[in-house]
């Protein structure tokens, strides 16, 4: 491909997460976390990078099914006909989206498949038109689909103030390639289209006041340098790394693994197989760093939540002396 170069006195990125860097996603192959990168390499603040929610329900060709099905009371099963959600929290199918997601994942590690059936749900067909038209396209039992969970939306990006601004002065970030603050740790449904109203709003009516953003007051920054190495990852080898040691269970030694694979490759490109790189590089640093449970991270050597991590885990690069 070819690289086209702009110069202009503000710039605002608006290019998406990260969240196809797995291999099992309901986002599309342009997730890939440029943005992140780009603004990295330029010094920006990068916050919150392990935090990634992982979508319960999603199913062939990266289809999301609606937590609204459940809600509607749809119901999800094994093969073996087990209702097992009560298992594992007490709402069953309408337990937190995160514990959903670790509840599935753990019956397919127990190798169990696991399916939804949409039967019951009244008025189906008018209430969700695109999902009917889905499993006719693909034939498949409205019955009978099956789910897994998948990464479905990045909290960590660059960080930004409530005008959008990053702390490089006149770089500005919205919706999944920034980082507000506003999701705290596990983003509730939805609230990412408020978030990006508000600030698509705010935007242009201060983007020629510019006030600052470089005040850390809610956690550690860690410096880190970019890696010159000359040696590349595929973006497939790059989503399967991610899923085995960064997806919905975490643990110590897996994310050491995934560590020392990454450092030993190049990110200082601005291909897009170093910017997927730079971007796995900091979640697995950030999910290393935060040794507890919290929100959408899940570590099953820390499997509860500690106050001593109640702060954010930011990043900055480090010039290469």
């Amino acid at each position: 491909g070819s690289v086209d170069l702009y110069d202009d006195s503000k710039v605002i990125l608006a290019t998406g997460g990260y969240a196809y860097l797995f291999t099992y996603t309901s986002n599309p192959a342009t997730s890939v976390g440029d943005g992140i990168a780009i603004g990295f390499r330029a010094g920006a603040l990068v916050s919150d990078m392990e935090f990634i929610q992982f979508h319960p329900t999603v199913t062939v060709n990266h289809f999301l099914l609606t937590e609204t099905l459940r809600g509607e009371g749809a119901i999800i099963y094994n093969d073996k006909g087990q209702r097992f959600a009560f298992n594992y929290h007490e709402k069953g199918e309408l337990a937190p989206r995160d514990v959903l997601a670790r509840a599935i994942y753990n019956e397919y590690l127990m190798g169990n498949k696991v399916f939804m059936d949409l039967s019951k749900i009244r008025d189906l067909e008018y209430k969700f038109p695109a999902v009917i038209k889905f499993l006719r396209e693909n034939n498949i039992d409205k019955s009978k689909v099956p789910v897994f969970p998948g990464a479905h939306f990045t909290i960590g990006g660059l960080r930004v103030n409530i005008r959008g601004e990053t702390n490089i002065k006149n770089l500005y970030a919205i919706g999944e390639v920034s980082d507000s603050g506003l999701h705290g740790a596990n983003r509730l449904a939805s609230n990412s289209l408020a978030e990006g109203l508000v600030f698509g709003i705010n935007m242009p009516r201060y983007i020629d006041k510019w006030e600052g953003n470089n005040e850390i007051s809610d956690g550690e920054v860690y410096y880190v340098r970019l890696i010159k190495s000359g040696k590349s990852l595929g973006l497939d080898e790059i989503r399967k790394i991610n899923w085995e040691y960064l997806g919905v269970f975490r643990d110590g030694e897996g994310l050491k693994k995934a560590l020392e694979i990454y450092e030993a490759i190049d990110n200082s490109s601005i291909t897009q197989e170093a910017n997927a790189s730079l971007v796995s590089l900091l979640s697995v640093k950030a999910a290393l760093l935060r040794e507890e449970s919290r929100g959408s991270h899940y570590r099953t050597d820390f499997p509860k939540r500690r106050d001593i991590w109640r702060r954010r885990i930011y990043f900055k690069v480090k010039d290469n002396d």
